[in-house]
């Protein structure tokens, strides 16, 4: 990067004098450091784990520990007995790390950390919730169920063997949780991505597909309409006119909400909405917004899924009380004993 940056100033330097002017500078080194926090560092996402040391009075790293484990850390710690804070997540290994090196510390949840496990808590609840909350407000599109049942043959194949897959692998990752099969590991067994192993870990059953956004739904009364005068319209025409009427989403959106017509049918499948989609990450994050700052369309969002469900108003609540408890920590400037 310095390389190419220096060519674009016109300053002939190679690759190699850069990395020899960097080892030449002098290391940032404060052995009597008194507050500490201890966080995840990675050399490549996903891989290769180390533990960053940071001085929280100069917000400088000061080590990287070569793994994460609790000995490393006691070890560490133990060499340096003027530290009294020590911030951290709730990794076990650091806790226990923390307790046997540094007695005399308090260890305390950094605010970050407590906000993330709490959004991740609330994540973990609206992704249950979906499931017993009625299905117009779950998903725009209709549910796999009614898709199969009034699908043609080849629809009902498709829809349904998506189903199953899906079924399949949320099978397959409780199975393997329940085996004390580490998460990453079972994401490369069951071909997924490890976000989407956790988040299955907490259901019953596979969430709905999210449908593409698109105000297609704003069509549905003139494409029934049109198609009743004309049964035998090609799809493509129909694209066409609602594309001149301000059609917003692509052919591929426009085609598969239309899956169950042909020609001749003057009943096709097509999806009505009552309202957004939502997920839980979005509603997670307007949970913990002010009222002031959501638009009219997200509030009334908030209040068609707190009226059917308990839960969600107590999590509403919860995030609430929380937000303002950390607004008059910020306010009032100090620290109390478990969060910094």
């Amino acid at each position: 990067m310095g390389n190419k940056l220096s060519q674009t100033f016109n300053i002939p330097t190679s690759n190699s004098t850069f990395i020899r002017l960097i080892h030449r500078q002098e290391l940032y080194q404060r052995f009597n450091v008194i507050e500490v926090g201890i966080d995840d560092w990675a050399f490549k996402k996903g891989y290769n784990y180390v533990i960053a040391i940071v001085d929280l009075v100069e917000r400088k790293i000061i080590d990287l520990l070569p793994d994460r484990e609790e000995k490393t850390v006691e070890n560490w710690l133990c060499g340096r007995p003027n530290i009294n804070i020590v911030t951290r997540d709730r990794f076990s290994r650091y806790a226990k790390g923390v307790t046997n090196g540094a007695t005399q510390a308090t260890q305390i949840a950094d605010r970050w950390h407590i906000i993330k496990n709490m959004g991740e808590a609330v994540t973990k609840l609206l992704e249950r919730i979906r499931q017993s909350i009625r299905p117009e407000l779950t998903s725009k599109n209709i549910s796999d169920e009614e898709y199969i049942q009034s699908g043609d043959q080849s629809l009902t194949q498709s829809v349904s063997g998506s189903i199953s897959k899906r079924n399949t692998q949320l099978e397959q990752i409780k199975q393997h949780y329940k085996n004390k099969v580490p998460i990453q590991t079972i994401a490369k067994i069951v071909g997924v991505s490890r976000n989407t192993v956790k988040k299955y870990l907490y259901l019953n059953k596979p969430p709905p597909k999210i449908p593409a956004r698109s105000n297609l739904t704003e069509y549905v009364d003139y494409i029934k309409s049109r198609i009743r005068q004309d049964s035998n319209i090609e799809i493509l025409q129909l694209w066409n006119e609602v594309k001149e009427k301000g059609y917003n989403g692509s052919r591929t959106v426009f085609y598969e909400h239309l899956k169950g017509y042909s020609k001749g049918k003057r009943n096709p499948m097509i999806s009505p909405t009552s309202i957004p989609y939502w997920s839980a990450r979005k509603v997670r994050i307007l949970l913990y917004r002010k009222k002031r700052q959501l638009s009219t369309s997200e509030n009334e969002l908030l209040n068609k899924l707190k009226t059917p469900s308990e839960d969600i108003q107590s999590a509403a609540s919860f995030v609430s009380r929380f937000k303002n408890l950390l607004e008059r920590i910020t306010e009032v400037g100090f620290r109390i004993g478990w969060m910094i």
